[in-house]
């Protein structure tokens, strides 16, 4: 049993060797005395197990280089590359500590690396590189202070990383910009590139080249103007710092187990994606420009933000927005302020006359209508009166249906609606009363066009042979009355006017309690027939004013 165990005890003590050596390869920091090679595929990995550095080959390409990766996402994503421009051809490439205190790349069988971070260290002789979870890669002096003599931060390539800034050192003249790759295959140095401008009022711009493709606007004290999302930001926590010494903005994670990342890729297209655990894929948070108005110079306008800014030539890229944005605020010359000024008030004063006047036509129109309608409802209002007070009953009752009938069905006698003979007589008023004839009632009226005089004849009567005039359903039309007025003149000097009234009238008047009234209508009767209205009479004497022959008449026998 004894001799079985011993065996055992030797492997497990080779294996603890193993372990702790393959160990010390993983861990978070490289020395002058340990490396990493990449024909053993070397790492070292952060305290925190977030990244990793080592070699690897990107896409379908087979050239090595020198990079950093998340170390727990199955999907190795670069983060950073170290010879990005400089490859290596085969797994030839060692990573350490050179004689100067550097961080440099070498290659099998050549003396100059391929990459170096190329400082200037006083003490050579003790300088080491760890990677921390943050991503960054630091060269430190190996001493109580631990000073950073350079760090990969300060090295940008396609992604921007939370805690790390992006802008640039005034007194230094560092510019943090990071830089697409030239494709999936290729980490190089690509067309586009993400960097703040200092220019003016400091704003972030993504340039092919040296040309905008677009900016973020500038700083409103708790975001960019050209990124209104970013009002509703409870995952980043931004923040701008603007001194004499520096121009960065730093867009850090609240929650550090939240994994993002910002990325200028290949196409031009500036991207913030997060790590989905559950899917186990990136997904894009946001990406820009994502539409034409995103591009610079696209609508001749310009952004907003806060501060005093000045803009020399075209004002460009202004975007109004939906549900953010900010209030902007123009100086301009006084002159040219005055010359606008002016102008915008004639088009002020033009549009008020406009208005006063279109007001004032549209005043007067309804005032008509009004009017119309107010007149239109007093007629309507007198005319009900009118059938409520008199019915044409008794007209219709006097005279039989079928001389109605024969009547309308005569086109030589006209037929008056009632409510005209009722404005003609003043709703048949007392004062416009003649007598009583054989018929009913008798009224003098005025209509407001034709007018004749009313005659009687029986039914074996022609219109020629009856001279009585008045208390008739008979008419005569106004051309042949024009010649009643000589024969009227002639039976009143003769003494015989009543000659023109309706038997059955006379009758009704042969009392002696209408002896008066009898004289007073044939003065009336000859003084209408005579157009001659200027004298009256009044109370129980009437006084009958003189009549005189017309002064045209022609004598004719009705």
């Amino acid at each position: 049993m004894v001799a079985v165990m011993k065996p055992v005890k030797f492997h497990l003590r080779i294996l603890l060797v193993f372990l702790l050596s393959h160990c010390s390869f993983s861990a978070d920091t490289i020395t002058r005395d340990q490396s990493i090679k990449d024909n053993n595929d070397d790492v070292i990995v952060s305290s925190g197990k977030i990244f990793a550095l080592g070699f690897f080959s990107p896409g379908s390409s087979t050239n090595r280089y020198v990079g950093i990766w998340y170390h727990q996402i199955p999907e190795k994503t670069i983060v950073w590359v170290a010879n990005r421009d400089k490859p290596i051809k085969d797994k030839s490439g060692i990573l350490s500590i050179d004689g100067g205190g550097n961080l440099a790349l070498f290659q099998r069988n050549q003396t100059f690396p391929v990459w170096s971070t190329n400082m200037s260290i006083t003490d050579t002789g003790d300088s080491i590189a760890t990677i921390l979870d943050s991503g960054n890669l630091v060269l430190l002096q190996n001493d109580a202070r631990r000073t950073v003599l350079w760090q990969s931060f300060d090295h940008p390539t396609n992604t921007w990383l939370s805690l790390q800034s992006l802008g640039l050192n005034i007194r230094t003249g560092l510019s943090l910009v990071f830089t697409s790759w030239k494709s999936p295959d290729d980490p190089g140095v690509g067309d586009y590139s993400f960097e703040m401008n200092p220019a003016g009022f400091p704003q972030i711009f993504l340039y092919k080249g040296s040309t905008p493709l677009w900016r973020s606007g500038t700083w409103t004290g708790h975001s960019w103007s050209g990124i209104p999302e970013m009002t509703k930001n409870i995952l980043f926590n931004d923040s701008f710092v603007y001194t004499d010494d520096e121009v960065t903005f730093l867009s850090n994670v609240r929650n550090a187990s939240f994994i993002s990342r910002t990325v200028t890729n290949e196409t031009g297209i500036l991207q913030r994606l997060t790590w989905n655990n559950e899917e186990q894929s990136w997904i894009v948070f946001s990406s820009t420009p994502k539409e034409s108005c995103d591009f610079y110079g696209a609508y001749s306008e310009i952004g907003r933000g806060t501060g005093c800014l000045t803009w020399h030539g075209d004002l460009l890229d202004v975007r109004a927005y939906t549900n953010t944005g900010q209030d902007l605020y123009i100086r301009v010359d006084k002159n040219e302020l005055a010359r606008y000024t002016k102008k915008s008030l004639l088009q002020k004063k033009g549009v008020i006359a406009f208005v006063i006047v279109s007001s004032a036509v549209v005043f007067l129109i309804l005032v008509s209508v009004f009017y119309c309608l107010v007149r239109q409802r007093r007629s309507a209002a007198r005319t009900r009166n009118s059938k409520h007070m008199f019915s044409i009953t008794t007209f219709e009752g006097s005279l039989g249906e079928k001389e109605i009938d024969e009547s309308r069905r005569n086109g030589d006698l006209p037929f008056f609606h009632f409510s005209t003979i009722a404005v003609a007589t003043n709703n048949f008023s007392s004062d416009n009363k003649l007598g009583q004839g054989g018929f009913g009632p008798v009224y003098k009226g005025v209509l407001l066009n034709d007018f004749g005089l009313a005659r009687i004849f029986g039914g074996d009567e022609t219109e020629g042979d009856t001279k009585r005039i008045v208390g008739t359903y008979g008419y005569m039309s106004p051309d042949p009355s024009l010649n009643l007025v000589g024969h009227v003149w002639e039976l009143w000097k003769e003494g015989k006017a009543m000659e023109v009234v309706d038997s059955e009238l006379v009758r009704s008047l042969e009392t002696p309690a209408h002896e008066k009234k009898k004289g007073a209508l044939t003065h009336y009767l000859v003084r209408t027939t005579l157009h001659s209205h200027k004298e009256g009479f009044r109370g129980e004497n009437p006084r009958l004013a003189p009549h005189h022959q017309p002064p045209s008449s022609i004598e004719t026998t009705i």
